[in-house]
Parts: C-alpha cells; structure tokens; sequence
C-alpha cells in the first residue's frame, strides 16, 4: 500500500500549489493531499477518475522528488522546427 504523510510545512506548500494556473501540477498535488488524509490508491483513483497507475506514479515521484517530482517533464526527442514557422503563415 502506497501512503503519505505529510509535515504542516508540506502540506501547505501542496495546497499553495493547488491553487496555481497549472492545471497538472494542481492535479498532482491533490493526489498526494488526498493520500495525506488517508484515503488509498484505488480511493483516489476513482475519485479524480484517473488509472491507479496514474496515482502511484505520481506518489512516488513525490516520494522521490518532493513537489518538484509533481512538476511535468519536457517531452523527450526533438523539438518541433517546421510547425512554430508555418503557424503565423496559416
């Protein structure tokens, strides 16, 4: 079972976060509120109506990282050249 608990300290700096324009980060950050309170991976799961691979993913890798493991990560290989081009021409 995948639980965590949180310091005051932490517990604000999520719920700070929540209330970012970044809807991902926000998202993440509940996760790991809501695993605070208790509630289980398959509980999360079907209340944010996400997968519980989604769940535990993103609980570990604020186990492994703290909020800054919630943060997205560029997607990998190269960036795109053609398409920021032709956009202000379409």
């Amino acid at each position: 079972m995948l639980r965590t608990t949180l310091f005051e300290k932490e517990r604000n700096q999520l719920r700070e976060a929540r209330s970012t324009r970044d809807s991902n980060l926000s998202e993440r950050c509940l996760y790991v509120l809501l695993s605070d309170e208790g509630k289980g991976v398959g509980e999360i799961a079907k209340q944010t109506k996400r997968n519980k691979h989604t769940i535990r993913f993103w609980l570990k890798a604020y186990q492994k990282g703290g909020i800054d493991g919630l943060k997205g990560t560029p997607p990998p290989g190269r960036p795109a050249q053609k398409s920021p081009r032709i956009y202000p021409i379409i």
